[in-house]
């Protein structure tokens, strides 16, 4: 579990980037060849988002909220509890509708699957937009004097905090470190009082968390929204009809495309 407190040893003690480099070479592992571009160092190297949170710590924690909020669901049978818990989900989209990317429809396998902790299974943008939804649900669902259900509460508030500092006009380093540092704690407290069992199993991606509110720098700057969503547009230019040939003929495609659209003016 990662050390969330401010004297932390991870906070103070921090390799430069030559002493990165020749740790590298101690531990008999090649260096990368982009730190052979003058000015590129450790310090270049940023921390993404989208993978460390909407994709990572986020999924995991809401995973966790909706196997709690399940469990609190009007229904019988397991099933009708889930589909009790997206009928709430659907009525917060009906009343928020500049949220766009919708979880479209919810099994008790997109919460949690066998022998794995529990995780919300839906792409980066979907996961990230029901932040503000589990928060008001926990709020409104969960008991805030049981200790448990309380930290839940106090977790999912402070990770809605740590989203709002996206926007770049709220953006705030104090708040974000600081709310960072509070759902890594919540998360360690729900993780001991859950011993033995899956739920708020802490992952390395808690201290890349806090690693990356640390750095100072403004998240939507350097996530990796916009390279995915380039890279999804490439792959629907270049589809071919029937069998896909290689790579060869895939990458000659996307150019011929770029070239047609882009032509070159001659030089007279």
């Amino acid at each position: 579990m990662p050390n969330a407190r401010d004297d932390a040893e991870w906070r103070s003690n921090r390799l430069s980037h030559h002493d990165f480099l020749a740790q590298q070479l101690r531990r008999g592992r090649k260096i990368s060849p982009l730190f052979l571009i003058p000015g590129v160092t450790t310090r270049t190297v940023r921390r993404d988002w989208l993978h460390i949170c909407d994709q990572g710590i986020t999924a995991d924690a809401l995973g966790n909220a909706f196997k709690l909020f399940v469990s609190k669901m009007d229904g019988s049978t397991q099933d009708e509890r889930v589909k009790a818990l997206y009928a709430r989900i659907l009525h917060w989209y009906a009343t928020n509708p500049a949220v766009q990317d919708k979880l479209i429809g919810l099994k008790w396998g997109g919460i949690q699957q066998s022998k794995s902790p529990p995780k919300l299974r839906g792409n980066a943008a979907t996961v990230r937009s029901l932040v503000p939804f589990a928060l008001q649900t926990a709020t409104n669902l969960l008991d805030p004097t049981d200790a448990l259900e309380g930290t839940v509460i106090h977790l999912l508030d402070s990770l809605n905090n740590c989203y709002k500092c996206l926007k770049p006009e709220d953006f705030n380093h104090d708040v974000l470190k600081s709310c960072s540092c509070k759902v890594v704690m919540h998360w360690e407290a729900l993780h001991l009082m859950q011993e033995g069992r899956l739920d708020w199993k802490p992952k390395p991606k808690l201290h890349h968390f806090l690693e990356l509110a640390e750095e100072g720098s403004q998240p939507n700057l350097c996530w990796t929204y916009r390279d995915e969503d380039y890279g999804g547009s490439i792959a629907q230019l270049a589809r071919m009809r029937g069998r896909w040939r290689s790579v060869w003929t895939y990458s000659l495609k996307v150019l011929d495309l770029f070239r047609i659209g882009n032509p070159v003016p001659r030089v007279t």
